[in-house]
């Protein structure tokens, strides 16, 4: 059974509305991208969130965001505001290139102007403006949002 979860944000007058995880036991969880998500607002370090959503399903990790649209649905599940929120993002060991802790491929980024900046390692949005990316160190406390693939 699908569901609509209501979302009212302000952008000018207009109202945003995320459409329901279908997949049974997530009713509380909503689609971005091709991924059911959830905002987790505790804060943790990078590790720990990233073991929390192993945990919340068997194909769970910290959010991957590969498209505007997916950034867009993020930036106003987060709350559209300055929340620092961790998303998968981690730099590769060795390498001046970053990956999605689900694996997928790095084919989207939206950082801050100026970023990355070698501060950190592990990527957060939210800083300095809604929806950006930056590089923070891992061991930070922040909100994270988890997802999994849509089951099809």
């Amino acid at each position: 059974m699908l569901f609509k979860l209501m979302l009212v944000m302000t952008f000018g007058c207009s109202v945003l509305s995320f459409q329901g995880c279908p997949t049974q036991g997530y009713r509380e969880w909503v689609i971005v991208g091709s991924h059911c998500a959830k905002h987790f607002h505790e804060e943790h370090n990078f590790g720990e969130a990233e073991r929390i959503c192993q945990g919340q399903h068997e194909n769970g990790h910290l959010i991957s965001v590969h498209d505007g649209k997916a950034n867009d649905d993020l930036r106003v599940l987060t709350g559209n505001w300055y929340k620092r929120t961790w998303i998968g993002g981690q730099k590769m060991p060795y390498a001046n290139s970053w990956m999605w802790t689900d694996g997928s491929k790095w084919n989207y980024q939206n950082w801050v102007p100026g970023e990355p900046d070698g501060i950190g390692d592990c990527v957060q949005i939210n800083y300095h403006t809604p929806g950006k990316f930056d590089d923070v160190q891992c061991w930070s406390k922040r909100g994270f949002v988890c997802a999994f693939p849509i089951e099809k």
